[in-house]
């Protein structure tokens, strides 16, 4: 019986191919081709990649080694391990995984992409914490990423994992790289590219792409085993070509007629070299010129939700910086600026190197404005002033279209009909006893507490810390006198929005350290030297001490915009200020937006957390979940540290805010509840589009300007080929599967595991949900996660874009009937 069960399945073995079951005593022996096994297929990959990199193919080499690594479903024999079997070959298949990763992210490395490599590189340091390699590999990577911090912390917690489970100090090539990044050793940046040898040939390209560009040729290495896994390319367009709400700052210098031409080139040159490096302070790009009219842009190819608030700000610099007594261009006086907003045509390369090329009525209008401003002034555009109305004061001009003067920059943020301190606070009472417990324990043990409040645009950071300052304040019996330190019945606030530049998070550290106890403003007065030397001689006395301390501060108000010389000494100082203040009266220091603050002020904060001295002292901060891909280490700065994320708005609590918000005359259930359906639990979302029912600029699919650019900003920082990708989504609409993208754009059925992965990765982001499985198991289907998500998506491609996938879409078949209903969904 045994021999004709044998005999049979030696028959379904052959019509496979590939695998033999052989007689060897005393049984029988089952030989599988390597290729057929996924041991093999690694071992094939791993090696195939390596000869690309001898061969000088680092782009290869390194799409194998993924491929390689995908394979790892799980544990090796997980089943087996479970029964108690330990073998020798088990040992070593567990081991090669490791060795790959190392191999790739060392390749990694050497490509210039420590940036891209983080996230993977964590992981794996925490699946294998005793592995040197990586260990050092991820401290360069932090290092070349300007984290210095990160990586020496890195080092120190190896130090002690090893140290408690080992009882052994890390190897000599940890300790040395630990020095090297100490001493900022140039060994550790990353090298020049070499030079292609002249015969070398370039690589072939790829098709033609419809929208513009062209796709890259598909790698792939001579000779591949059979069996092994293909190595998919990018999707991304060669130029990317999107729809964007941009923000556009022309800076125009007048010359006399009779003006030496050389004079007026030196002049020009100077305004670019001023505007450039204020426009690159504040995230945005060149954007060409016009004459002796200068262009940039804010919200290409990067996007912020305050792009025009930080085109404003760069106007207002620019003018004060071109008229500046010292100014050796000596234009400011003749030049005229001016800021407009709207919708344009951009196109940028996805590695966003160079400068966009933008096209709209917003760069037109920028032009114009300037030719009309006065000279010495900063003009703006209608859509502008609403878009940063909360920060700055204008005064409109009487022109043929609505223009505004700006006169200056709000010293606190003031309350429109979009603010979330205007609407009432609904759903988020238990957030905040969740804080006020924070600041009880942070009395009681009077140990430092850091809780760092994270959630997307919009959801409620901010007003979740309003309330909570308000309850402080509540029950605080008085207030103490400014820098006093005797004991006081109630917490004093410190309040300090993060800023990009560690100069400017300190400076306000300061000034807000000399008003403490003042009625609580975001912003206030620079101080002045004597109010800086009475704050430090109360704290600090006024010995050697106090008068080293001085010095450290003295400079912060006047400093250079961005940084000042020894800033480290700086954020020391106000350390040590903070802790003595702490030490006698609670503080609650509250640092908003930490996820735009720069490695020192991070590190500053981190440090107020780990005090040693008695002192009670709560810091709360408030970010972005980019924070922790810029920061991971960030919830580990301290034993005391609390992470909480601000959930969607459940239904009820969003119909309670939409009621009380609503006027009388806008009541109206269908719309409200077309409301609710889009803006998916974000109170933001919800009051920009009361606004606009509010100024009667309602209509349905229209999506409001604000809350396009927060989610274009979230779009933004998505890698080429995953966006590329969503936008294909937005075309499939409500059942999205990865033949479905294929066909969308034209992709071939070559990629769809890649296809599959770039969906699996927009899942992990939260922008697709996994539906039932549409016909079988292999084959998931998603859905947006958010209305509002697929109409930005599907707004920013030109409408040839959007017809060709369409088209291309139609031709799917069963799945693109199942994804386009009979009625277009709004906005689509």
């Amino acid at each position: 019986m045994i021999q004709n069960a044998i005999s049979g399945l030696r028959g379904v073995l052959a019509a496979d191919g590939g695998t033999d079951l052989l007689t060897q005593a005393p049984g029988y022996l089952l030989r599988v081709a390597p290729q057929h096994l996924d041991l093999g297929r690694v071992e094939a990959l791993a090696q195939a990649a390596r000869t690309q990199t001898g061969l000088g193919r680092p782009d290869d080499a390194a799409q194998m080694f993924q491929e390689a690594l995908r394979v790892w479903r799980g544990p090796v024999l997980a089943d087996l391990v479970e029964s108690g079997a330990a073998w020798p070959e088990l040992a070593a298949i567990r081991a090669l995984r490791p060795a790959i990763q190392e191999e790739y992210f060392d390749l990694e490395l050497r490509r210039g992409r420590h940036r891209e490599a983080l996230s993977e590189l964590t992981d794996a340091c925490r699946a294998e914490p005793h592995r040197e390699r990586l260990r050092q590999l991820l401290m360069l990577a932090l290092y070349r990423a300007g984290r210095q911090h990160d990586a020496l912390q890195l080092y120190r917690l190896a130090r002690d994992a090893t140290l408690q489970d080992l009882g052994l100090e890390p190897g000599r090539e940890l300790r040395r790289l630990e020095q090297a990044i100490l001493v900022h050793d140039p060994s550790l940046h990353l090298p020049p590219p070499e030079p292609a040898s002249e015969g070398e040939n370039p690589p072939p390209g790829g098709r033609p792409d419809p929208h513009g560009g062209a796709h890259p040729a598909e790698p792939g290495f001579t000779g591949r085993a059979a069996g092994a896994l293909p190595v998919h390319p990018a999707v991304a367009p060669g130029t990317v070509v999107e729809r964007r709400l941009v923000s556009i700052v022309a800076v125009a210098l007048h010359a006399e007629p009779d003006q030496d031409p050389e004079e007026v080139e030196r002049r020009l040159r100077e305004v670019t070299l001023a505007m450039r490096e204020e426009v690159e302070q504040e995230g945005g790009v060149r954007a060409g010129s016009a004459g002796p009219i200068i262009l940039a842009a804010f919200g290409v190819p990067s996007a912020h939700d305050d792009d025009a608030a930080r085109a404003v700000r760069t106007a207002l610099a620019i003018r004060d910086r071109l008229r500046a007594p010292g100014n050796p261009a000596a234009s400011g006086k003749n030049c005229r600026i001016a800021v407009a907003t709207g919708e344009v045509l951009a196109k940028y390369a996805p590695d966003r190197t160079g400068y966009p090329d933008v096209a709209g009525a917003a760069v037109n209008s920028s032009v114009l404005i300037a030719s009309a401003a006065p000279p010495g002034t900063v003009w703006v555009c209608d859509a502008t002033r609403e878009a940063s109305a909360a920060l700055i004061s204008c005064v409109e001009q009487r022109t043929t279209h609505p223009m505004w003067q700006v006169e200056a920059l709000r010293e606190a943020p003031a309350l429109t009909s979009r603010s979330s301190a205007a609407a009432p606070f609904v759903g988020r009472e238990s957030s905040v006893d969740l804080l006020c417990r924070q600041l009880d324990q942070a009395e009681r043990g009077a140990r430092p507490q850091l809780l760092t409040v994270l959630g997307e645009t919009g959801i409620g950071k901010s007003r979740l810390v309003l309330e909570f300052l308000a309850m402080v304040r509540a029950r605080n019996g008085t207030r103490g006198r400014p820098g006093d330190v005797t004991v006081s019945p109630g917490p004093v606030v410190l309040v300090v929005r993060a800023a990009g530049s560690g100069h400017d998070l300190a400076a306000g550290i300061l000034t807000g350290l000399i008003h403490l106890g003042h009625d609580h403003q975001l912003t206030h007065p620079a101080p002045a030297e004597a109010d800086i030397t009475a704050l430090v001689h109360r704290l600090a006395g006024t010995g050697e001490l106090g008068q080293r301390l001085t010095s450290w501060l003295a400079r912060l108000p006047a400093g250079p915009r961005g940084r000042i010389a020894d800033l480290g000494k700086a954020f020391h100082a106000l350390c040590f200020l903070v802790e003595r203040i702490a030490a006698n009266r609670t503080v609650v220091a509250v640092f908003e937006d930490l996820q735009r603050a720069d490695e020192q002020s991070l590190e500053f904060v981190a440090r107020l957390s780990r005090s040693l001295d008695p002192a009670a002292l709560f810091i709360l901060a408030t970010a972005r979940p980019e924070l922790f891909a810029k920061y991971p280490m960030w919830s580990s700065t301290t034993h005391n540290s609390t992470v909480m994320t601000l959930p969607p708005l459940p239904d009820a609590a969003m119909a309670q805010l939409l009621d009380s918000s609503s006027g009388n005359g806008h009541r109206n259930e269908t719309r409200q509840k077309s409301i609710l359906a889009k803006v998916g639990g974000n109170p933001l979302f919800a009051l920009e589009y009361l606004a606009e029912i509010g100024n009667g600029r309602f209509r349905e699919g229209r999506l409001p300007d604000q809350v396009r650019r927060v989610l274009a900003a979230r779009l933004a920082k998505l890698p080429p080929d995953d966006k590329a990708v969503l936008k294909d989504a937005a075309v499939l609409g409500r059942c999205i599967t990865a033949a479905g993208i294929a066909a969308a754009g034209e992709y071939g059925d070559d990629r769809i595991d890649y296809l599959r992965r770039c969906l699996d990765r927009l899942e992990k982001l939260q922008l697709l949900n996994r539906k039932s499985p549409l016909g079988t198991k292999d084959e998931p289907a998603y859905e947006f996660s958010q209305v509002l998500v697929r109409e930005v998506a599907y707004l920013e491609m030109p409408h040839p874009q959007r017809a060709e996938k369409h088209r291309n879409a139609r031709r799917h078949g069963a799945i693109c009937r199942r994804a386009f209903p009979r009625r277009r969904p709004p906005g689509i």
